[in-house]
């Protein structure tokens, strides 16, 4: 299995350097692949802070890479739950995360993010 950092995924979506892009396709096409936490965030960060890509554009994105066989998540209920956050509240990706681990594990959050706390306590009514 091979764990891929931001940039691969990066080539592989956006085509926007034909080495490297060729590269990332070989990689992810013929090979187990996992993607932590931490790479997923960093992904739909940059896809919509740097390259500005609207939210319905980011969905795809992330509903493709969920349902591929042979791509497997750190923890796939928290990735799920934060990508489906995303896409419907306006919060950015970490807060998103946040409440994906209260809402999925019980963890308990603790945020000056007004938001965020509203959202949090959604999960209590």
């Amino acid at each position: 299995m091979k764990t891929l950092d931001t940039n691969v995924i990066l080539r592989f979506l956006l085509r926007d350097d034909e080495v490297q892009s060729e590269k990332s396709s070989d990689i992810i096409q013929n090979n187990d692949i996992f993607i932590p936490n931490e790479v997923f965030v960093e992904t739909i960060y940059v896809l919509s802070n740097v390259y500005k890509f609207p939210k319905a554009e980011i969905d795809n994105i992330l509903q493709a890479l969920l349902n591929e066989e042979n791509v497997v998540f750190q923890n796939k209920d928290i990735i799920e739950t934060a990508a489906s956050t995303y896409i419907s509240k306006n919060l950015d990706i970490v807060d998103c995360m946040l409440f994906a681990y209260k809402k999925c594990e019980g963890q308990e959050i603790e945020t000056f993010d007004k938001a965020l706390n509203k959202l949090l306590n959604s999960l209590d009514v």
